[in-house]
């Protein structure tokens, strides 16, 4: 078994290996050894200029770092994009209780604000 990027693994049976989609659970990969998927992502027929584009502007992104303590649950580092797209443009303490609820349901935990942090590298 092998995998393609994140969501597909492939699977080799007696005539052939066929690659299912976790996401759509549907086939997506026959004799021609590619996945039509994975060939459309836009990483693939990228040229080396606009490469350096996209990594700008992932470089320039802020980003809030946040690290989620349950007592219940393994502790979880969450980074928040900040996004003039988002809709409404909630504030950071409102996507964390969104995620948490969605994920965890309604538990106890905390923020600790990795910005407020002493960041030391060894």
């Amino acid at each position: 078994m092998s995998r393609c990027k994140d969501c597909f693994y492939f699977e080799k049976n007696k005539i052939e290996e066929s690659g299912i989609c976790n996401k759509k659970e549907k086939e997506v990969y026959k004799e021609n050894r590619k996945c039509e998927f994975y060939e459309s992502k836009k990483w693939k027929s990228m040229n080396i200029d606009e490469f350096w584009i996209e990594m700008e502007r992932w470089t320039n992104e802020k980003v809030n770092r946040y690290i989620i303590y349950f007592s219940e649950h393994d502790s979880i580092q969450i980074d928040i994009v900040q996004d003039i797209n988002r809709p409404n443009n909630p504030t950071d303490d409102e996507v964390i209780e969104e995620y948490v609820e969605n994920n965890y349901g309604y538990v106890k935990y905390e923020v600790i604000d990795l910005g407020t942090v002493e960041n030391v590298k060894l």
